[in-house]
C-alpha cells in the first residue's frame, strides 16, 4: 500500500521548452482559475536551470476581480535559507491559505 506524501502537490507543470531574455525588475506570471475551495500550503518561483535562484523573489497571488493582493511571500535566493524543489520550482512553507473559486493572478 502507498504512504500518503507529506509534500505538495505542484499546482502547474510546465512541459516543453522556454526561454528567458530579460534583466532587471519586473513581473511576470500568470492567471488562472480556481473551480472549488482550495488550501495553499507553499508558494514558489520556476527555477530556469534547476541551479537555485541568484536572487530572491517575491511571489503574490492576487484576486483577479479586485485586483486585491492576497497573499505575498519571499522566495530566498540560493545563498541564503534552503527551499523545497517541487516540479522545477523552488518553494517555501507559508500559514495555509483558503482559495475560493475565482479567478487569480499569481
Amino acid at each position: 500500500m502507498d504512504q500518503p506524501s507529506d509534500l505538495p502537490t505542484a499546482a502547474i507543470q510546465l512541459t516543453g521548452t522556454y526561454s528567458a531574455y530579460y534583466t532587471g525588475y519586473y513581473t511576470v506570471g500568470w492567471s488562472f482559475d480556481v473551480n472549488e475551495r482550495i488550501q495553499l500550503t507553499d508558494l514558489g518561483i520556476f527555477d530556469f536551470g534547476d541551479d537555485g535562484l541568484n536572487y530572491s523573489a517575491t511571489v503574490g497571488i492576487w484576486d483577479a476581480e479586485s485586483s486585491s493582493l492576497l497573499l505575498t511571500e519571499e522566495i530566498p535566493s540560493a545563498l541564503q535559507q534552503g527551499t523545497s524543489y517541487i516540479g522545477g520550482f523552488r518553494t517555501v512553507g507559508i500559514e495555509p491559505h483558503m482559495l475560493e473559486p475565482g479567478h487569480y493572478i499569481i
